[in-house]
């Protein structure tokens, strides 16, 4: 059986997915969307690929609202026996058979995330709360994993603070806490933040970049994309573009 037939009958009539097939050349007729890729400040169209080179890997579509349906029925038994479900979320080395732990505090979780071309997807699952979270892009600017946190968060009642809806103004004194130099064994340079004319000041690789507060302890550039977030009390920097988080600590 081809695998396009595979996932129609075994998973998209079976609990009636109406979105969810393998992707054939994008027809925006179809309400199917175009990727785009954002750089120096302007969104690009991002080169299709023939999807018969992904197949398994990232050849399906599919909406946001049945990527819910798929996780809810996964986990309810109405596609796979509660054994073979069981070996799916049995955990080895941060892996399970085709799914992540995606735990929210104490409260365990599971999904994946999918990136093909600028195309982003991510489902959770929390069985203990029965609560699904899917999210779906054709283009990335503010990290996908702010995005998700921020959505667990007002699921789970936790305090979160919806960026830029506030204007943050700071002054030199208030970078005190964030200037430094920071590094991480898996990164062949050093970031040096500075303050200067009322601005957080980013040197990375050789480039200087101005930033502007989202939240409190978190800044961005926007023309590269580029996200700063520090834990000052710990002294800890992550830099996010696009899907990647790095970690760096901060020098003594």
């Amino acid at each position: 059986m081809q695998y396009a037939q595979a996932v129609e009958q075994r998973i998209s009539s079976k609990i009636g997915l109406k979105n969810t097939y393998y992707g054939k050349p994008i027809d925006i007729l179809k309400n199917e969307a175009t990727s785009y890729k954002y750089s120096d400040g302007v969104w690009n169209k991002e080169k299709e690929t023939d999807m018969s080179i992904h197949c398994g890997a990232g050849s399906l579509v599919s909406t946001p609202n049945d990527l819910i349906v798929f996780i809810q029925n996964l986990f309810n038994g109405k596609l796979i026996h509660r054994a073979s479900l069981d070996k799916m979320i049995t955990m080895i080395a941060g892996y399970g058979m085709g799914i992540f732990p995606y735990d929210f505090h104490l409260t365990k979780g599971y999904g994946h995330n999918g990136r093909i071309e600028e195309f982003y997807s991510a489902v959770r699952y929390f069985p203990g709360k029965n609560l699904a979270v899917s999210y779906i892009g054709n283009g990335i600017l503010y990290p996908r994993i702010d995005i998700l946190d921020g959505i667990l968060k007002i699921c789970f009642n936790d305090d979160y603070a919806i960026p830029f809806s506030k204007h943050v103004v700071l002054k030199n004194s208030d970078f005190d806490k964030y200037i430094g130099t920071y590094s991480s064994g898996d990164l062949p340079f050093k970031v040096v933040c500075k303050a200067k004319d009322e601005k957080l000041i980013f040197e990375v690789a050789g480039k200087t970049m101005e930033t502007k507060p989202v939240n409190p302890n978190y800044f961005m550039n926007l023309k590269t994309g580029s996200f700063f977030e520090f834990n000052p009390e710990k002294g800890v920097l992550q830099i996010k573009e696009t899907d990647n988080v790095y970690n760096l600590q901060k020098e003594k």
